[in-house]
């Protein structure tokens, strides 16, 4: 420091130079070693808990998109079902429609039997008549049944 107070009072250049930034926290590290230490680990608690929470963030992040996903694959699925449904619900009423169709004919079929059969076997005819359905029994059921009573019995008219 003396031989620099000299050069700078002669004119001459001068051979001290600042501290370099490094050279500034190397000191300033042995001066204070234990603020260092606590600095230290506050800042490496805060990079630790920065680095947690983004991990955090980015697995919320991809369980949020594969919950959207599985969601809308339920959906895509739900969505198929209930056109299946439909249709199976259109199929079922068309089918429900031909069956009370079918039935209805079933027992117009049994009627002409039956009118067949009165004039020749009213005991058979009259077994085919009881064979039908009390739900099906109508006013036609009634009047066959009358008319063969009255030739099993004698009564004809």
């Amino acid at each position: 420091l003396a031989e620099d107070l000299r050069n700078f009072l002669d004119g001459r250049p001068v051979l001290a130079r600042p501290m370099t930034r490094l050279e500034w926290i190397w000191r300033t590290c042995k001066h204070y070693p234990q603020t260092v230490a606590v600095a230290t680990i506050v800042v490496l608690t805060l990079a630790l808990s920065v680095f947690v929470a983004a991990q955090i963030a980015l697995e919320a992040r991809l369980s949020e998109r594969e919950a959207i996903s599985r969601r809308e694959a339920v959906e895509n699925v739900r969505d198929q079902v209930l056109e299946r449904v439909r249709v199976l619900e259109s199929e079922n009423a068309v089918l429900a429609q031909q069956l009370s169709q079918t039935q209805q004919q079933i027992t117009l079929l049994r009627f002409q039997l039956v009118g067949h059969l009165a004039a020749d076997a009213p005991e058979q005819a009259w077994e085919l008549l009881e064979s039908i359905p009390p739900e099906e029994r109508d006013w036609l059921w009634y009047h066959w049944q009358t008319e063969i009573q009255s030739r099993l019995f004698g009564q004809i008219p």
